[in-house]
């Protein structure tokens, strides 16, 4: 700013006055008020206010080196991270040298450093000031001189970059012993990691049993999607599938990875022999697992009686997946005509895969069979039928299943009847959730509930009012909320005590919930008390609810939150809410009156300066810290002939068009 710069301050009135009306001020003089106070403020013990008047200087101090010393050398992170980040910013001026070399000697050991914190701040930094190569330069730092943990977190941050560079990570690491922290993140990121880089290593691999051949073997059915790649890369694994004739298993092992690839007629015949292999369970149950693909009802007929029979872990769970992923696929006639067999097997766990798969294709003329299991001694099997009503009820089935619900007295079988009926929706399924909503049983409890706020009845509010005094704070918080969405007018005045009572993260929960009245937050952001306050408070802000805003501006004790809701207003509304800064410039509060200067400063006719003036003689510090700041933003602006527009000029002049000449 130019030194003999004099700048007329409309003082007569802040929004708007005649030049002619107002004394010439000198910018120069007014700055050197600034920087005093800045000077003062940055021994304060607060470091909200250190913040401050460190931007404060940073923007009027010609010399900076002295500032960037002591900002590095702040308690407050936040004045150390802006500190570094000014540096790095001009890393590339040669009077910074010296600087840049101590602000990367810090940053280094950021992101060296065993914290978890410490290497976020350092990355945020990296990625804020430094070009791609760059970042390379520092995760790689970090993967060879980091502390254990944050070499692995350098070795991730390469990793995710894909390429060769990720496979010459992984590929060190699965060298090393098996036992070491490098072969154990190397192993968990191969089963995820795609690249052809990998293709030699897993291919000497999956023929190993045990988690590390069944990591190669995912890499391969992952690995080459492309089309054109794949074919290559498909036809190269047939290729050794038809060299390992002599050696079933290894046969076997490169079948079930083409299968997985979609190339089930050239192995179907292998994974068919799997099955009746004698030797290995792991490799009978990998053949069905295989067979998973086939679509050939002649082959599911052949296979009938060993579907059928097959009781041993691993095989009958392989073999009704098949049926599973069939039948949702097509509703092949052949898969349902199967397991409706297996339904009537006297084989219970044949029975019970079969009720299953029914209640995941949701088939509703298996309903009779649903019902008729629902007389099983077996409580494992009456859960199966239960879930198939579930999955196929619908309107008309309410008695049926309230029914079965007034029986039954087992919980977990009342779980997912209760499923069932929030599946109805129907107001007809309220009455029979007047039993279960107060179950000792904690699941069935919160499910109920659920079921009764979805019919989104207001008589359904009659039995959660039996939540209210829950013994279980989650269970009240969760009634309340209910409740909230029911009958949101009735129940505010008896919230009103309650409300004062919830924690933060459940009024976080009511403030994420669009169905709950603003009505609601704005009652606890004034009269609640800590985290939960503030909580309500954000709240409003991210739902920009001006009225209830203003209205805790107006009227909140405390004053950090009715400060908090004017910086709110200030977000959303900027230079159209004016007025109302001003009244907060009128407030006793200190983080009142900050914010209102803030406020001001950011948005303020130039007019207004002579009010932010006054904040620099104000008792509190951090009044004057934000009036520091508010100055310099409106002495800029004022020297670039920038005042800024309301949203309703921007919009104006945005949509004006230019007359043709």
């Amino acid at each position: 700013m130019p030194r003999a710069l004099l700048l007329t301050l409309l003082l007569a009135s802040p929004l708007s006055a005649s030049a002619e009306e107002a004394p010439a001020l000198d910018v120069e003089k007014i700055q050197a008020r600034v920087l005093s106070t800045c000077k003062e403020l940055l021994g304060n013990t607060d470091p909200a206010v250190r913040r401050l008047a460190f931007q404060g200087l940073l923007a009027l101090e010609a010399d900076k080196g002295a500032l960037f010393e002591r900002g590095l050398k702040d308690a407050d992170l936040v004045i150390q991270d802006l500190t570094l980040g000014e540096i790095l910013s001009q890393r590339k001026a040669r009077e910074m040298k010296a600087s840049v070399a101590t602000a990367e000697e810090i940053l280094g050991k950021l992101l060296e450093s065993s914290e978890a914190s410490e290497r976020a701040r350092g990355l945020g930094l990296v990625k804020a000031h430094y070009d791609a190569k760059a970042q390379l330069g520092w995760y790689e730092r970090m993967a060879k001189l980091g502390s254990p943990d944050a070499r692995a977190h350098g070795r991730a941050l390469l990793m995710g970059l894909g390429g060769k560079r990720a496979w010459a990570i992984l590929k060190a690491g699965l060298a090393e012993a098996p036992e070491s922290r490098e072969h154990k993140e190397a192993l968990e990121a191969m089963k995820t990691f795609d690249e052809p880089e990998g293709m030699d290593w897993a291919l000497e691999r999956i023929f190993v049993e045990g988690e590390e051949g069944e990591i190669a073997r995912g890499f391969l059915v992952r690995a080459q999607r492309e089309p054109k790649k794949a074919a290559k890369f498909e036809k190269a694994l047939l290729k050794h599938y038809l060299k390992v004739d002599g050696d079933f298993p290894k046969r076997l092992n490169l079948a079930w990875v083409l299968a997985n690839r979609g190339q089930i007629k050239e192995v179907e015949r292998t994974l068919k022999a799997g099955v009746r292999y004698r030797i290995s369970q792991e490799i009978r149950s990998r053949s069905w697992d295989g067979l998973r693909h086939v679509r050939d009802t002649e082959t599911l007929r052949k296979m009938r009686t060993r579907i059928l029979t097959n009781v041993r872990e691993g095989e009958m769970e392989g073999a009704f997946a098949w049926l599973s992923d069939w039948g949702k696929e097509t509703g092949e006639p052949a898969v349902l005509k199967m397991l409706e067999e297996a339904s009537r097997s006297e084989r219970r766990p044949i029975r019970l895969q079969a009720l299953r798969i029914f209640a995941e294709l949701k088939h509703r003329p298996s309903l009779e069979l649903f019902k008729a299991a629902m007389s099983e001694p077996e409580e494992v099997m009456r859960v199966a039928a239960a879930e198939g009503l579930a999955a196929v009820a619908k309107p008309g089935d309410e008695k049926l299943l309230a029914d079965y619900l007034r029986r039954e007295p087992k919980d977990s079988v009342k779980l997912a009847l209760v499923k069932g009926l929030g599946n109805i929706g129907t107001p007809e399924i309220i009455p029979a959730l007047q039993f279960t909503i107060t179950s000792r049983d904690r699941a069935l409890k919160v499910e109920s509930a659920r079921v009764l706020e979805g019919t989104g009845k207001p008589q359904a509010a009659l039995y959660l009012g039996m939540l209210k005094r829950d013994p279980d704070p989650e269970i009240r918080a969760m009634a309340w909320r209910y409740l909230l969405h029911l009958k949101p007018k009735d129940t505010l005045d008896d919230f009103k005590g309650p409300a004062l009572l919830l924690k933060a993260e459940e009024v976080k929960v009511l403030a994420d919930d669009k169905k709950i009245d603003e009505a609601a937050l704005e009652l606890i952001a004034l009269k609640g008390e800590g985290d939960a306050q503030r909580a309500a408070l954000d709240g409003l802000i991210a739902r920009a609810a001006l009225t209830r805003l203003l209205t805790v501006f107006e009227a909140c004790a405390h004053e950090e939150i009715a400060a908090g809701a004017l910086r709110g207003i200030a977000a959303h509304r900027q230079a159209a809410s004016l007025s109302t800064y001003m009244q907060g410039l009128k407030r006793e509060q200190a983080p009142v009156r900050a914010a209102a200067i803030n406020a001001v400063g950011l948005y303020g006719a130039v007019g207004a300066l002579g009010l932010i003036l006054e904040g620099l003689d104000h008792r509190e510090p951090l009044v004057r810290a934000e009036a520091s700041l508010a100055t310099l933003r409106m002495l800029a602006r004022a020297e670039g002939g920038e005042e800024k527009p309301t949203k309703k000029q921007a919009s104006k002049k945005k949509g004006r068009k230019k007359k043709p000449r």
